[in-house]
């Protein structure tokens, strides 16, 4: 958990410092001045960045969560996406490891445009945990694709930056 503790807080500094080049840029041109290419970058490192921690989280979740264990879903929360016709489902998973009970809301995220994402509360369903540390759990063993087009975003943004600029 400390990797997640870690991650969200660097993904702070980078938006804060995001924000603050963006709205700097700006100011900046009503005077004639710039800062260059410098918030692009900063966005393109944002993205690697986060996208990397993210994707190194998942890699520790998916080889370290090896136990398959039963669950049931204890409900599914559900949010309209910003303006799209999707709607994001997120499940809510309890389950047992060596007497103790756990109930925690998964990472992953269901989008879908169908009402159904075929999870429904008090259904049965399985979990791979942590056997060494139970409450981190997993209830797909696969990479996020939200992760890798981040990631591939920010790097385009880098590389497209430097190649138009040269090194100035």
């Amino acid at each position: 958990m400390k990797l997640k503790k870690l991650q969200n807080l660097l993904f702070q500094v980078f938006v804060l410092l995001m924000a603050i080049c963006w709205i700097t840029s700006l100011i900046l041109e009503q005077f004639g001045r710039s800062l260059g290419n410098l918030p692009v970058i900063i966005t393109g490192c944002t993205f690697t960045i986060y996208a990397f921690l993210n994707l190194a989280f998942e890699f520790y979740r998916i080889h370290t969560c090896t136990e398959e264990i039963p669950a049931t879903v204890v409900s599914v929360k559900s949010s309209l996406q910003q303006n799209s016709f999707f709607r994001s489902y997120k499940a809510v998973y309890a389950y047992q490891w060596e007497g103790q009970h756990f109930e925690s809301a998964a990472k992953t995220r269901y989008v879908t445009k169908t009402k159904d994402p075929g999870l429904s509360p008090d259904s049965n369903c399985t979990v791979f945990i942590n056997p060494n540390e139970p409450e981190i759990f997993c209830d797909k063993r696969s990479l996020s694709y939200d992760d890798l087009i981040l990631l591939i975003v920010g790097i385009l943004l880098l590389v497209t930056t430097y190649s138009l600029t040269g090194n100035k």
